[in-house]
């Protein structure tokens, strides 16, 4: 999550180019997909083998995707509720992608504790989730506030 500062800079620098993205015809779900499969494949192929510095920074990079998708959807007049949803889906994919594929790993080299600790964070990142989802389903506020008094 951003703080209202770092947004307005993210946001100033990610919109011209989703404007320039949205003009030469690239869809937000394409770059949703394309992030999706990117971090998801380089969580397997890279962190199954203790790669991590270069896991790491392959997953970095198609997961900054996720705030180019929107500034692509806004610029394009194509924010759509299938749209929000497959942006979700995908994110909840790479994290699945990520921590099990770490598991896996500890998993091979009999470290219990780190496969122990990687699958609590598959686990409860899959929670955090579906919880923020019943609670909005259900018509309720799932957000926290922040100490500036608005909404993470």
């Amino acid at each position: 999550m951003l703080n209202i500062h770092a947004r307005a800079w993210v946001s100033n620098t990610i919109n011209p180019f989703g404007a320039w993205l949205a003009r030469h015809g690239v869809t937000p779900d394409a770059i949703t997909i394309t992030g999706t499969v990117g971090a998801t494949a380089s969580a397997l192929i890279f962190f199954t083998q203790g790669w991590w510095f270069a896991g790491t920074l392959l997953i970095w990079g198609f997961v900054m995707l996720d705030v180019l998708d929107g500034a692509v959807a806004r610029a394009s007049g194509k924010t759509t509720k299938f749209g929000a949803v497959l942006d979700s889906t995908g994110d909840r994919i790479a994290d699945a992608a990520i921590f099990g594929s770490i598991a896996w790993y500890f998993a091979r080299h009999d470290q219990p504790w780190m496969l122990a600790a990687a699958m609590l964070c598959l686990v409860l990142g899959g929670l955090t989730s579906y919880i923020r989802a019943r609670a909005e389903g259900l018509g309720l506020n799932a957000t926290v506030a922040s100490p500036s008094g608005r909404n993470a």
